[in-house]
């Protein structure tokens, strides 16, 4: 069994946030799944979760093209992080291959 690393809540977790004037150069993708290669072969996951507000069509797609999936038993109703309305992060899940 590979190595583990827990968060309050016992999940594995990764998220990448850019700054504003980065963000819609493309740098998301490459960046977010250079970081999943290197948690399944550094620290031995057998899988990551990842999420995003129900709105962010970008970080869906971003998940998308890195090979998660929709996780729903995950979606959480959450308070948005800038301005502190009511919001639903969806859950998603990438298996090691």
């Amino acid at each position: 069994m590979g190595r583990k690393i827990y968060i309050s809540d016992g999940q594995f977790d990764l998220a990448i946030m850019l700054y504003k004037p980065y963000r819609g150069n493309g740098y998301s993708t490459p960046v977010f799944a250079l970081a999943l290669q290197y948690c399944f072969e550094h620290f031995g996951f057998e899988y990551i979760y990842a999420g995003c507000y129900e709105g962010n069509v970008k970080s869906r797609k971003m998940l998308a093209n890195c090979g998660f999936v929709p996780h729903p038993e995950g979606n959480c109703d959450e308070t948005h992080f800038e301005d502190g309305t009511p919001i639903i992060q969806y859950d998603f899940v990438k298996y090691r291959i």
